[in-house]
């Protein structure tokens, strides 16, 4: 291959990062696909949403209709907290950006929380970590963003904040200074536990501390009103025989802890797509609801066959040609081609990026030039869907048969919560939504099993 034709390989590589989610806080971007009012590839037809109901929206409509305060209420009336979920790879931190746009420009000053910036995520967070992980990150963009001076030192605040109850306990020893209080909350372990065993009986000192510094932000952007939008809290790197676990705490955490968590003010939490049915109850105080937010629909589901969706192929196929110039990449194979990847993507834009990666990384070593053929394209696809679905060990399969034929996940027993929760970790399983919510394995993965038997 020459050295042009590496070169456009690179630059194609470089543009579908799945890691790098776009940010519309500003504006949509020019790759930006809007898959809530789908127009076609020319941008002139009916609109469609592919994605059911337009989750952000929806959400930017509840916070704006609770921001407007009752005649005679007080302050703290107006605040909502709110779940926001979906898979991972489904677009969250990209589809937040375009909420806290669309919040901006009704008077909301917005900041942005990233939990793994504070913390190792490695397992669940107690309530007294979340808090303080809430407060350096609400403090540092409030300095950062807003420039209020106040929280230029945040991180002093909070160690001043630990010692005055360190002072209250006189069989705790501890003198950490603010670098090492930094670090310790990022890697856990024995500060986990001090700082567990400092504040777990201190309930009202520590809310009290964490939304005092929420309030002392109101009152410095007055007559504008905050929404902070914590993000991250859906992703954990625990080994899958512990993922269950750590998503059953998490959702206890959030069932349990919500005069902690519910800020004097607008705030979204990023969560597990289903924490809903680890507790039913859990949505009613935080909207009445879980945003979800789904793939894009590429294909019907089992009841149609799985036929494809040409609407959600055509979109996805258009998120890719505002990154790629598809016709030298496949020539005038390209359709056949891209269509494959979309559907093998189930319409999840994460999986899609890695399948192009997988190919363009393919055509680099193996093929002679551009375009690259179909045969090129089932080559990329085996090599990721065998590097990404592992062992499907007996009891994962049972459930994700069943999940294929009834397209629903809300008939299982408790016993099976973790090995759901193993599988929507990997997004084994995706979510779409048209009219209702429903479930299908990964098109992957579908291949995998029919590939093994039932």
């Amino acid at each position: 291959m020459d050295e042009r034709a590496e070169a456009r390989l690179s630059e194609w590589y470089h543009a579908c990062d799945p890691d790098r989610p776009l940010d519309l806080s500003r504006g949509e971007t020019p790759a930006y696909v809007d898959f809530d009012a789908w127009r076609g590839p020319d941008g002139r037809g009916e609109p469609l949403r592919l994605r059911g109901k337009p989750v952000v929206k929806q959400l930017a409509s509840a916070i704006r209709l609770t921001a407007r305060r009752p005649r005679g209420a007080s302050e703290e009336v107006v605040r909502g907290a709110y779940l926001f979920s979906g898979f991972r790879g489904t677009g969250k931190t990209t589809e937040l950006s375009q909420l806290a746009a669309e919040l901006g420009r009704h008077n909301f000053s917005i900041l942005r929380v990233r939990a793994r910036s504070y913390h190792h995520l490695s397992d669940a967070l107690t309530p007294e970590e979340l808090a303080l992980v809430l407060a350096a990150g609400i403090g540092e963009q409030a300095a950062e963003v807003l420039g209020i001076e106040s929280f230029a030192r945040i991180w002093d605040r909070i160690s001043d904040f630990l010692q005055a109850q360190v002072s209250k306990s006189p069989d705790i020893t501890w003198n950490l200074g603010v670098v090492q209080i930094r670090g310790a909350l990022r890697k856990g372990g024995t500060f986990r536990t001090k700082v567990t065993s400092l504040l777990e009986q201190r309930p009202d000192e520590l809310r009290g501390f964490l939304h005092d510094i929420v309030r002392e932000v109101n009152a410095s952007i007055a007559p504008r009103q905050l929404a902070v939008l914590v993000d991250d809290l859906d992703k954990y790197y625990a080994p899958i025989d512990r993922i269950g676990d750590v998503y059953h705490a998490m959702a206890s955490l959030f069932a349990d802890q919500y005069r902690l968590l519910a800020l004097p003010c607008h705030v979204i939490y990023t969560v597990p797509p289903y924490f809903g049915f680890l507790n039913k109850n859990m949505a009613d105080r935080y909207g009445g609801r879980m945003f979800v937010l789904p793939s894009v629909k590429v294909h019907q589901g089992a009841a149609h066959g799985r036929a494809p969706h040409a609407p959600g192929i055509a979109a996805m196929t258009t998120v890719l040609a505002r990154r790629i110039d598809l016709a030298a990449l496949f020539g005038d194979d390209r359709d056949r081609c891209v269509g494959r990847l979309v559907q093998a993507s189930g319409g999840h834009v994460r999986d899609l990026f890695h399948l192009v990666r997988e190919l363009l990384a393919t055509g680099l070593s193996f093929s002679d030039g551009l375009p690259l053929d179909a045969d090129a394209v089932e080559d990329a696809i085996r090599v990721y869907r065998d590097g990404r679905s592992g062992i499907l060990f007996r009891e994962t399969r049972a459930l994700l048969n069943r999940i294929r034929e009834a397209n629903r996940i809300d008939a299982f027993d408790r016993d099976e919560l973790p090995e759901l929760a193993g599988a929507m970790d990997q997004h084994l399983v995706l979510c779409y939504a048209n009219g209702e919510a429903w479930y299908d394995v990964h098109p992957l993965i579908l291949e995998r099993l029919d590939g093994e038997g039932p």
